[in-house]
């Protein structure tokens, strides 16, 4: 009885050493600059781009396409 008290005391021990060890980085979250170079111009105006849709790559098959 008293092995088997041992074994599980040193394996609660060993789990509040590994999750105690555990830290945390803090993320601090900031919002970008806003883009204020086109303020004013009409977005129904704008020209064609320089998108280039010639090619199209698809992965997987036809369960993982979304």
């Amino acid at each position: 009885m008293t092995m088997n008290k041992l074994k599980y005391i040193s394996l609660a021990l060993s789990l509040l050493l590994l999750t105690g060890a555990c830290e945390q980085e803090v993320i601090e979250l900031t919002q970008p600059e806003p883009d204020l170079t086109n303020v004013g111009a009409d977005p129904c105006s704008g020209g064609a781009g320089q998108a280039n849709f010639s090619k199209f790559i698809a992965i997987g098959n036809s369960f993982v396409a979304g």
